[in-house]
């Protein structure tokens, strides 16, 4: 939290884009819903017209507020990435000898760039998104819950599953991401420790065997990322099932609702609009839920090394 007292004043104004940005996700749906019942089954063309160019608009804000957002929050995350890097590089400056004597040089680079710039990748333009879509969950929450009781808690069934499934892949993949950071820690260390005695190689006649430790360590490092991929390639489709079932049984259940009269098409197309909305959360979290966490803990190590 410290690294965030300096953006007092630029938190504030990003938050406030990224509530107005869940507001304009959140109330598109409702509105269309709305449109088709008052205005489209009662041939109102005017009122239409009126309807579309509201819509139009509310989504330009949208499109204003997101883009406010990603600019603001991406300029904080970089100069605290920035700060980050400058403490990490003093921290490794400060170390003791004997630190360097127990620890690889080629270890030390991966935590200095390549776990920073993991961070990066999984919290810097992620941060904002995530903010967003889960200001934007309890909007469309509390709307589908005014909107229609009984269909807003057949599309809420499916939340425990997709909170057991986010967990359990969280789980799983982050173990393997954390082999993956062992293995380029690893391989960093080799490569930096071979171009720095190529000549001593070469005159002890050393290239091919380091040539075939590099290949074993590459090959590791190789098998941990495919691996780690596998487990989130499987993270999405498992979501996408979810989130066909929720579709599914909103059709089905909102369909006979509507039949029976207990519910109009508008209120029925805007649950299917939500249940859409309500599961891109969850598909956007996995950068953030899987390396970053990871990468982290590795940074955090730096910090925690004795003096």
């Amino acid at each position: 939290m410290q690294y965030l007292r300096p953006y007092r004043q630029e938190i504030p104004k990003a938050l406030a884009l990224v509530t107005l940005g869940a507001i304009t996700q959140s109330i598109g749906p409702f509105l269309i819903g709305w449109s088709i019942d008052h205005l489209i089954v009662q041939g109102n063309g005017q009122g239409l017209a009126l309807m579309l160019g509201l819509l139009v608009c509310i989504y330009f804000l949208g499109l204003w507020a997101i883009r406010g957002q990603v600019l603001c929050t991406g300029l904080i995350m970089q100069r605290l990435l920035a700060q980050l890097r400058q403490d990490i590089f003093a921290k490794i400056q400060s170390l003791p000898m004997h630190f360097f004597d127990r620890s690889e040089a080629g270890d030390l680079m991966s935590r200095l760039l390549n776990d920073v710039s993991t961070v990066n990748q999984a919290f810097g333009l992620t941060v904002p998104q995530m903010l967003g879509n889960a200001l934007s969950l309890l909007g469309i929450v509390i709307i589908m819950f005014s909107i229609h009781l009984k269909l807003a808690l057949l599309s809420n069934l499916v939340i425990p599953l997709m909170i057991l499934t986010t967990d359990f892949f969280a789980r799983w993949a982050r173990a393997r991401f954390r082999i993956t950071r062992q293995t380029i820690g690893e391989l960093s260390a080799k490569l930096e420790e071979d171009l720095s005695s190529v000549r001593e190689a070469q005159a002890f006649n050393r290239v091919p065997l380091n040539i075939a430790e590099f290949e074993d360590l590459n090959a590791a490092n190789r098998n941990a990322n495919v691996q780690a991929v596998a487990v989130t390639a499987a993270f999405l489709p498992s979501i996408d099932f979810l989130n066909t079932l929720a579709t599914a049984s909103v059709m089905a259940y909102g369909g006979y609702l509507a039949v029976t009269g207990a519910a109009s098409v508008g209120v029925v197309t805007s649950f299917l609009l939500y249940v859409q909305q309500f599961f891109s959360p969850c598909a956007n979290s996995q950068s953030v839920l899987y390396p970053g966490p990871v990468s982290l803990s590795g940074v955090r190590a730096n910090f925690s090394a004795p003096r």
